[in-house]
């Protein structure tokens, strides 16, 4: 897990368990670090290939929950990024 606090981007690398039922929590602080809002990712780490992985993102305040809906993920490497929104981004 990495969080660089000059450009603001977050890393984990997360080994999937399918036994686990509840979902990755992620809190994301909106109001001290991604002001303007986020982007976020969730792929698997195949070498230096990513790859999409079929998930489900909800949301609960702050909290960005996820889990894997592919049984042949377990034992794979997830990752999770998330980077911040610029003024540029949010222009209408």
């Amino acid at each position: 897990m990495n969080f660089n606090t000059t450009s603001l981007f977050f890393v984990a690398n997360i080994k999937i368990d399918m036994t686990i039922e509840e979902p990755t929590v992620v809190f994301i602080p909106e109001e001290f670090w991604y002001t303007n809002g986020y982007y976020y990712d969730v792929v698997e780490l195949q070498g230096e290939v990513r790859k999409d992985v079929e998930n489900s993102q909800t949301f609960d305040g702050n909290n960005l929950l996820v889990k894997v809906t592919q049984d042949n993920f377990d034992g794979h490497i997830l990752q999770i990024g998330i980077q911040p929104k610029r003024e540029l981004d949010i222009i209408e």
